[in-house]
């Protein structure tokens, strides 16, 4: 955990060193939607969104729609960690997908924008009836596509790498939990070089991931193969990154802290049991 510690010192202070400078809108609202994406707050995300969608394209147009849609993607997810859920998430992963792809028409090789369209063609898999039977098919080929290319344009992105581990996590044909944690850990090698190159990077271009990664290692350690000790590890470490973090604040380490200490020795292969996870994945 020594290395852990290393890493977040390095990613820490490389996000501080690179905030935002004032009077860029573009800039601050990227700061705004990813401080209140952690916070959990739907409600400001929407208004952030409308914001730029109400600003005029610029020279930077492919990144004003990546923030749009990537606070609507956020907004869904959110809401779909709420009790009961919202009646609009069908409609923020729908106007994810729209700005997203809006995004890879002026770049294709944007494959931020590629994970945020991923993200929100999941998100729609997940609300109840936002797509009708016929159309199923349709999303998931879609869907393949899109993690196809993402994940042979991943490289060291670790943004990328996070929607990838992800899926090879947890795909429904049976994941593979030791394939996901290597890819997870090549994300957060990643970030650390993104944070070391930090102030030659835009503040507008997304440098997110590593505390989604370290969420990702925590949320696995707790629902997959409980490791009380190693899930609080990285939580902590998300925690660090991103103090205001609702989820991980208050629903994540709560579930950590219900792990027993220890947990009796399993045979190779089996995974311990565990309450069921909350929807904060993607």
């Amino acid at each position: 955990m020594k290395q852990l510690a290393l890493l977040i010192a390095v990613l820490t202070a490389a996000r501080l060193s690179n905030a935002a400078p004032p009077g860029s809108m573009l800039a601050d609202s990227a700061a705004a939607i990813l401080r209140n994406d952690y916070r959990g707050d739907r409600a400001r995300l929407l208004s952030l969104a409308h914001d730029l969608e109400r600003a005029p394209a610029g020279p930077h147009e492919k990144y004003r729609r990546y923030w749009i849609a990537f606070a609507y993607w956020r907004r869904g997810f959110n809401g779909l960690n709420e009790a009961p859920k919202p009646a609009d998430l069908a409609d923020d992963f729908e106007q994810c997908a729209t700005h997203a792809r809006a995004a890879l028409a002026l770049d294709e090789g944007f494959e931020d924008a590629r994970g945020a369209l991923l993200g929100c063609l999941m998100g729609r898999l997940w609300v109840p009836g936002a797509i009708p039977e016929e159309r199923k098919a349709g999303v998931l080929r879609e869907g393949a596509d899109v993690m196809s290319t993402l994940m042979r344009n991943a490289g060291s992105n670790p943004r990328s790498l996070w929607l990838v581990g992800m899926q090879q996590a947890y795909r429904p044909a049976g994941g593979d939990p030791s394939v996901a944690i290597a890819t997870w850990k090549r994300g957060l090698a990643g970030a650390r070089e993104e944070a070391l190159s930090a102030a030659q990077r835009a503040p507008w271009v997304p440098s997110w991931g590593a505390p989604e990664i370290l969420m990702n290692l925590a949320n696995f350690h707790t629902y997959t193969r409980p490791d009380k000790a190693v899930a609080r590890a990285y939580a902590e470490g998300a925690l660090a990154m991103a103090p205001d973090w609702h989820y991980v604040r208050d629903i994540l380490l709560a579930a950590i802290e219900r792990l027993p200490d220890t947990l009796p020795a399993q045979p190779a292969g089996h995974t311990a049991p565990s309450e069921p996870m909350p929807a904060e994945k993607p």
